[in-house]
């Protein structure tokens, strides 16, 4: 009789169980969905450079999911708009912790390792992105193993993974900010290393690119001022000064184009 009983009892209660859980599953997707809504609100505060607005939304919506991947990544790259490194690491590490190869967030967490001068973290971090072959911008962490290596005073690697950056570009790569970029610290790098004829080369390609970049024409005036190229050294200070007038880039400028008109009168 007992055992006729049990036999009868521990079926329904794991029919119970079953029901009870599946009862709570539209709850929690509905919660899920409201919070992605939530995320989605962030994201375009975030498109507007709005990021005090939303960080109020991102917040709330990991009030509701805080599991989500991608809104740990979201928290992250607005607290690194507003100069909080140590919150955008924690939640870049989150996102990771989420979903290990969200790579992303591994690119992200590299770049405020660099933001924070964290460059061995960063050379770790970017190093480990490298390997991912199903990365879709494998330009980006080779750009951030440039600039660690660069800083950490090593040019000849900074030369190397810049020009591996570059070379995705050359092959296809749409170009984008980090084009730029790459340029610019690549035409550094040269003229830290004194290879002034490459220095000219990489840094009036990004000319070419971006014409109305001011950063470009200064380092291209110390490039042309270390050549002796005095000419062409002031007509790029000149420009400094024309496109970014009221800059502390343009002050500079215009120290560097007095000595250079000095050095051609003496």
């Amino acid at each position: 009789m007992k055992n006729r009983r049990l036999a009868f009892i521990v079926p329904t209660i794991m029919a119970l169980i079953l029901a009870a859980g599946c009862a709570t599953t539209p709850e929690k997707a509905d919660i899920r969905k409201q919070a992605e809504a939530t995320r989605r609100v962030g994201e375009a505060y975030m498109l507007e450079h709005n990021y005090t607005t939303a960080l109020k939304e991102l917040l709330k919506a990991e009030k509701m999911y805080p599991d989500d991947h991608i809104l740990q990544n979201d928290l992250g790259l607005v607290y690194s708009k507003k100069k909080r490194l140590d919150l955008a690491i924690k939640h870049y590490k989150r996102a990771i912790a989420l979903k290990p190869d969200f790579a992303p967030a591994m690119n992200n967490l590299g770049m405020a390792y660099i933001a924070n001068k964290q460059w061995d973290k960063a050379i770790e971090t970017f190093e480990e992105l490298t390997g991912n072959l199903l990365y879709a911008t494998p330009q980006y962490p080779r750009f951030g193993l440039g600039l660690a290596w660069y800083n950490k005073g090593d040019y000849h690697k900074a030369e190397k993974y810049f020009r591996e950056a570059l070379q995705y570009y050359y092959d296809g790569y749409r170009k984008d900010p980090t084009y730029i970029y790459t340029l610019h610290w690549l035409g550094l790098t040269y003229l830290k290393l004194n290879e002034l004829d490459r220095a000219q080369q990489i840094l009036e390609e990004g000319v070419r690119y971006a014409p109305r970049l001011a950063m470009f024409y200064f380092d291209l005036g110390k490039v042309y001022t270390a050549m002796k190229k005095y000419d062409e050294a002031e007509y790029v200070f000149s420009k400094v000064i024309e496109l970014q007038p009221d800059s502390e880039m343009a002050r500079q400028a215009k120290i560097e184009r007095s000595k250079v008109r000095a050095l051609k009168a003496g």
